[in-house]
């Protein structure tokens, strides 16, 4: 949550503001965006600040924003609407932001399932099937590289795994699968 004077000046925001731009309230305040970010990103929020204190109604976009305080990303749905002073003047422009990250991970989650289906469905060769379940699972779950294997007459065949270095996929490529042998083998026979 944040509140900025018509020129873009801040006058209140709250902790988790704060932790956007690494900074206390008490040194954000009577600063502007250019104190805090580089140009091309002031530019986009001075844009939907003048678009906000235009419209009769509160405007929303999505924007990914990158934590200053430790370096992480959130996705976020922006609520901005214009500040009338006591004579009805545009006085400034109150922000809300939402963290959407994990609406936007299932939403993208999805869309690349429809992609993967629709490689399936238009006879897509199987490896390059594997390798893209293999990437969107690995772009789901950060430091997890995935492989997929087939089982062919008793032995693990080599699916797809794109993460994966080429030594890996050509010492599992015919492995019997069983009890003990190694993970791949052990779950493929669970």
């Amino acid at each position: 949550l944040w509140m900025k004077d018509e020129d873009g000046t801040y006058i209140a925001c709250n902790s988790r503001f704060e932790d956007f731009f690494g900074a206390k309230e008490k040194d954000i305040l009577g600063k502007n965006d250019y104190d805090f970010l580089p140009a091309e990103d002031v530019e986009f929020f001075r844009e939907h600040d003048k678009n906000a204190m235009r419209a009769d109604k509160p405007v929303s976009n999505f924007e990914e924003i990158t934590f200053a305080c430790d370096g992480h990303k959130e996705y976020l749905h922006t609520t901005k609407t214009k500040i009338l002073d006591s004579s009805g003047k545009i006085f400034g422009v109150l922000g809300v932001g939402r963290d959407i990250s994990e609406l936007k991970k299932a939403d993208d989650f999805l869309k690349k399932t429809n992609e993967i289906l629709e490689m399936i469905a238009t006879g897509e060769e199987a490896h390059k099937v594997y390798d893209e379940i293999a990437l969107m699972y690995e772009s789901r779950h950060k430091g997890m590289r995935c492989s997929l294997l087939e089982l062919k007459e008793g032995k693990l065949m080599h699916g797809g795994a794109p993460s994966m270095p080429q030594e890996y996929c050509e010492a599992v490529n015919g492995l019997e699968y069983g009890p003990e042998v190694g993970s791949c083998g052990s779950s493929t026979f669970t």
